[in-house]
Parts: structure tokens; C-alpha cells; sequence
């Protein structure tokens, strides 16, 4: 029984490996460049199509202009000084994690932390007024926790009762659907 266990889970490891963002092309050239990104200061505005997110106890809504020789966790606006050759990142420490997705036509999710000790905080924006479903599944494929009829442009907190294990959070709007990895960590 425990070999089957563990099969199920390489299984799972395998087929679903983590990707952080994915962007369909048909036909034309895609370029994306950052150099509309802050040269100096603070700024919280980023090319159309992006979005960052931060948490931990020194999160907020502003990334800083930097040249990367800083160690302190933040979301950046990495270059050369005055140069508008900008790079999006971020730096993470022990009190501010930094994430940041593509846009696409569809809803944006965010979860964080992932990997949690506690509960998962989604973040999900949209411009489409369709309300949401979320579902849980963990690696059997059994729905462990759902959530119907959700508001968008909200955040939702889930998991907080999970095992320690890998789940999938399986977020729909119409005909859209998102999948994202989960951890629960002990």
C-alpha cells in the first residue's frame, strides 16, 4: 500500500511540475521590456499586464528602484543607476515574500505563502464579473475543501484544516480554469 502511495505521488510531482507564468502566441512576435519600471525612489506603477504581490509583516503595494547590490527583501525595479534598462524581481527574506504575474485575458490568481504552515490567502482579480469556484483536491484526486459562488477581485483564505501533504487548488470563472500547486508544510 505505501508503494502505491509514493508512486502516486512521484506521479503527481511529475505531471504536474511548477511553471510560474504561461503565455499562449499565435502568429506574432512577443517582446516585453521593463523599461517603463521606476529609475529612483518608490513607485507602485508597472508595465501594463503586470502585477506584483507581497507578504509578510513589511509587505505594501510600492517596489523600489534599485541596482541589486541591497539585501533587503522587496520587490524591485533592478538597472544600472538612471538607466532605463530596467529588470522586474524581487528579493525574498524572512519578513516579505515578492511575487509577480503576467496578465493575461483571463483572471489572475496569487497564493501566498505557498508553502503554508497555516491557511492559503488567494488573491484573485478580474476583470470579468463572473463569480468563482475553487476546489482542493489533494493527490488522489478527491475534492477536499470547495468554495462556490466566490466574489472576484477579492481575497480568500482556505486550507487552514489541510494536512501536511501537495494539493491542487483548482480555481474556474465560466470557461476559464486555473490550476495551482499547494503545500502544506508541518
Amino acid at each position: 500500500m505505501r508503494k502505491i502511495y509514493f508512486f502516486l505521488l512521484a506521479a503527481f510531482l511529475f505531471l504536474f511540475q511548477n511553471s510560474n507564468s504561461q503565455v499562449s502566441l499565435t502568429g506574432a512576435t512577443y517582446n516585453q521590456d521593463f523599461n517603463t519600471l521606476a529609475l529612483s525612489g518608490t513607485s507602485s506603477t508597472v508595465p501594463a499586464g503586470w502585477l506584483f504581490s507581497e507578504s509578510g509583516t513589511n509587505a505594501n503595494t510600492i517596489y523600489t528602484a534599485g541596482t541589486g547590490s541591497g539585501n533587503a527583501g522587496d520587490t524591485y525595479s533592478f538597472g544600472a543607476a538612471s538607466n532605463s534598462e530596467r529588470a522586474f524581481g524581487g528579493l525574498q527574506s524572512g519578513i516579505i515574500t515578492s511575487r509577480k504575474m503576467i496578465v493575461g485575458e483571463s483572471f489572475k490568481v496569487a497564493v501566498l505563502p505557498n508553502p503554508s504552515r497555516t491557511s492559503f490567502a488567494f488573491a484573485i482579480e478580474s476583470n470579468n464579473e463572473l463569480r468563482l469556484n475553487i476546489r482542493i483536491i489533494d493527490v488522489q484526486g478527491r475534492v477536499i475543501d470547495r468554495l462556490d459562488n466566490v466574489s472576484v477581485n477579492s481575497i480568500i483564505n482556505l486550507g487552514d484544516k489541510l494536512k501536511t501533504g501537495f494539493y491542487l487548488a483548482e480555481i474556474v470563472q465560466g470557461e476559464e480554469r486555473k490550476i495551482v500547486k499547494l503545500v502544506k508544510i508541518p
